[in-house]
């Protein structure tokens, strides 16, 4: 996509380097939600006593190094789409554009 005048590519215009980043910033989250969710299964476990203490114990120490890792991750990769390399007319302002009314 691109503005009106065609001169300034849009931040997220198809195959642009912001948009990448967005997409493996969206898909690091899933992966510290995953993470996360690990740890709660394992919370759960711990507190009824149906499994392993051991096993439990380090499936939720793993889902939380997961998690932190996977967060960083996904806020390094929302760094880098807001960055002024990866939004290639950040420094060029932008046409106003204002609406027309037919006087209705």
């Amino acid at each position: 996509m691109r503005n009106r005048d065609n001169s300034v590519p849009l931040a997220l215009e198809p195959g642009g380097e912001a948009r990448h980043a967005l997409v493996a910033s969206a898909l690091w989250s899933g992966l510290g939600f995953v993470g996360a969710s690990m740890v709660g299964a394992a919370l759960a476990l711990l507190s009824s006593g149906g499994a392993a203490p051991l096993l439990t114990l380090a499936s939720g120490v793993g889902g939380g190094i997961l998690a932190a890792l996977a967060w960083r991750r996904a806020r390094a990769a929302l760094d880098q789409a807001e960055s002024a390399d990866a939004m290639p007319g950040a420094g060029v302002p932008r046409p106003v554009l204002t609406r027309f009314s037919s006087g209705y």
